[in-house]
């Protein structure tokens, strides 16, 4: 059994402990209710207290497992996670030989971090990130003499960090280059957005360049928005969700586009791109526009409403289910008779069917 099937496991469990404290609560309220009387007589006192007795140490039993339960699945979490020690030793001498190579020259610090990552999202992002690494120093990075006639020191500097955010981890990578931001293909981007990773370039013209790449806390409970499609509640993780903001009057009998782009999602969870005066899918009318980035690029959805953040724990499904990677997982919803909600996946929210070729929001 694999790292992830152990870790859905655990999942599993503490879903289970969910359910069953939710049916030893009901039980309790039919006990206490009007059922009582009708207990006492048919039982006896003592033997209703001793029913109760039972309760007890059953509902210890069961927050005793759930306890194991989230403890062993924390420990799964923990064996899955590294820090970005290596990928940053190795960015270091990239940027180093790039740069000679290029007859550049170039200080690079690494700062310490205490945040450990996903093992296998730094599996795949790291070849990807070296690869934009080539291109920041190429074309963030002046020469010497343009550094000279900038009044700038000889000697670049880049820093790599790593941070904790509210919606995972935040990776820097700071230059005092140029502050033009570097091509970075389709491709690239679209790359990044599968890996749920979301990259956004920050610079001052002459002064300094900035790369930030927001990286999702992959395991263990992810923060989810709850958005009604339909009368379906479907989730989309927090870590993409850029904005959200309430539905201007001006559009909210029809939509109309011509100055911003506006998207939908159809009972089926297509993606639809709005046209000038074309009517909202629910009747009720858009509450919501939420602004959504994956990559490089951003998109902005109306839909009927949202709910509260929530941390869910997301049950991967077979890629023959999962919609032409429409689908990040599915989450039981305990509180709601089992109800199964899916995870839509942010890269096909933003990107189009991650299948049959790119859409590209923009």
């Amino acid at each position: 059994m694999t790292l992830d099937e152990l870790i859905a496991l655990g999942g599993d469990l503490v879903a289970e402990r969910k359910k069953l404290s939710e049916s030893l609560r009901k039980l309790e309220r039919t006990l206490e209710g009007s059922a009582s009387s009708a207990l006492i007589k048919a039982l006896g006192v003592a033997q209703l207290q001793d029913l109760h007795l039972e309760l007890d140490q059953l509902s210890t039993g069961i927050d005793r497992f759930g306890s194991l339960s989230k403890c062993l699945l924390e420990q799964l979490v923990t064996d899955k996670l590294e820090s970005c020690a290596t990928l940053f030793e190795e960015s270091k001498k990239r940027i180093e030989a790039l740069a000679q190579k290029l007859g550049r020259n170039v200080n690079v610090e690494c700062k310490p971090s205490a945040a450990r990552l996903d093992r296998r999202l730094l599996e795949r992002f790291g070849p990807i990130f070296l690869e934009m690494l080539d291109v920041f120093v190429e074309y963030s990075i002046e020469s010497s003499k343009e550094r000279s006639a900038r009044k700038k020191r000889p000697i670049a500097y880049m820093q790599l960090e790593v941070r904790e955010s509210e919606k995972g981890f935040q990776l820097r990578v700071i230059c005092d280059g140029n502050g033009i931001l570097p091509p970075l293909s389709d491709l690239s981007g679209l790359a990044l957005a599968k890996l749920g990773v979301r990259v956004s370039f920050e610079g001052k013209p002459g002064k300094w360049s900035a790369w930030l790449f927001s990286l999702p806390a992959c395991a263990g409970e992810v923060p989810c928005l709850p958005v009604k499609v339909g009368q379906r509640k479907v989730y989309v993780p927090a870590w993409a969700v850029l904005s959200i903001r309430e539905f201007p009057r001006a559009l909210s009998e029809s939509l109309v586009t011509e100055d911003s782009e506006i998207w939908m999602l159809s009972r089926d969870l297509e993606r639809i791109r709005t046209l000038p005066g074309m009517p909202f899918a629910e009747p009720e009318g858009p509450r919501h526009l939420i602004e959504l980035g994956a990559g490089t690029e951003t998109i902005r959805y109306a839909v009927a409403s949202t709910h509260a953040v929530q941390e869910i724990f997301i049950l991967p499904i077979d890629s023959a289910l999962s919609g032409s990677g429409r689908l990040l997982g599915v989450y039981v919803d305990e509180s709601a008779q089992s109800e199964l909600g899916l995870v839509l996946n942010p890269a096909y929210l933003v990107y189009g069917d991650l299948k049959s070729g790119v859409s590209h929001a923009s």
